[in-house]
């Protein structure tokens, strides 16, 4: 997990990339648009739902 910040234009100024490595080598990534102190269960939940939506 890192928190990163942006200055590219039509970019959060902070945002929370969620990186999950798996044993076969594989990288997925996940990005929140706020900092990390701010993210609350339901940022996660919709990661899973956007994850799901995907397969």
């Amino acid at each position: 997990m890192a928190e990163l910040s942006c200055h590219e234009p039509n970019c959060p100024p902070i945002e929370t990339i969620i990186t999950e490595r798996a044993e076969d080598g594989k990288v997925r990534n996940w990005r929140i648009a706020k900092p990390i102190n701010e993210i609350q269960e339901i940022d996660i939940d919709n990661l899973n739902e956007e994850h799901n939506h995907k397969h």
